[in-house]
């Protein structure tokens, strides 16, 4: 590919005060059907790609407050884990080796 994307994992909710909070599915969010489960997504801003991968049992709402700042530089480009938020459960055994297949064939 000719552009850079940026991988940031997120495994905690920022609490940047001051910031204009952006509501979870405000932004038409889509799905996108990878190994048979549909993933739920929604992008923000123009730039440079930015993934942002949630951790634990969180969902897209863990980037709330981070988002509007993010998206002032980047294509933000945020996803529910398969089983979490808006996406369908996986069909298999939720692994590393599956999670980073899943979010490399965005």
């Amino acid at each position: 590919m000719g552009f850079k994307i940026l991988i940031l994992l997120f495994t905690l909710t920022f609490s940047l005060s001051g910031i204009a909070q952006i509501k979870y599915g405000s932004n038409n969010g889509k799905y996108l059907t990878i190994r048979g489960t549909k993933l739920y997504y929604e992008e923000y801003g123009k730039g440079i790609p930015l993934l942002l991968l949630h951790g634990g049992l969180g969902s897209i709402t863990d980037f709330k407050k981070c988002l509007p700042n993010l998206s002032k530089k980047y294509k933000v480009i945020a996803f529910d884990a398969p089983g979490l938020g808006r996406s369908e459960f996986a069909d298999s055994i939720m692994t590393y080796k599956l999670m980073a297949d899943y979010y490399s064939k965005q």
